[in-house]
């Protein structure tokens, strides 16, 4: 009895490490996805006023077996945009509007639909203060 509850045990974790490595994965799939050959496309652009920044709205789609994910990036505003090189501050599963407004130079409005699935959704980047609503 001892040894099939401890047999148990063992299957409940590895089973446990399993999900979250299969997580982790997907996560890893979605900022790492251009190297997999997944597909960018750029929804908008927008410039800080008087600032040195730029907001990027894009869509990222990887395939059948992975969802379309939309997200932001803030890079400057000189700089071409390139998803590896600068991470997003905010992912949302699915082909989603986000409405982005900049209130100054260094403070974005970002819109997101209220029930969105967000996976990401950091607050500062480089002095760049955003809000979500």
């Amino acid at each position: 009895m001892f040894k099939a509850y401890t047999w148990m045990l063992v299957a409940v974790a590895i089973i446990g490490l399993v999900l979250i490595f299969a997580r982790k994965e997907y996560l890893e799939s979605i900022y790492f996805s251009n190297a997999l050959g997944c597909e960018t496309t750029v929804h908008s652009e927008l410039p800080s006023p008087g600032s040195d920044f730029k907001a990027i709205v894009f869509e990222k789609e990887c395939g059948a077996t992975t969802n379309f994910n939309t997200q932001v990036s803030l890079l400057p505003l000189y700089e071409k945009f390139d998803s590896e090189q600068y991470p997003p501050v905010l992912i949302v599963d699915g082909r989603i509007r986000l409405p982005i407004v900049w209130l100054d130079a260094y403070h974005l409005k970002i819109s997101v639909p209220s029930g969105a699935t967000v996976y990401r959704k950091d607050r500062q980047y480089k002095g760049i203060q955003i809000d979500y609503e």
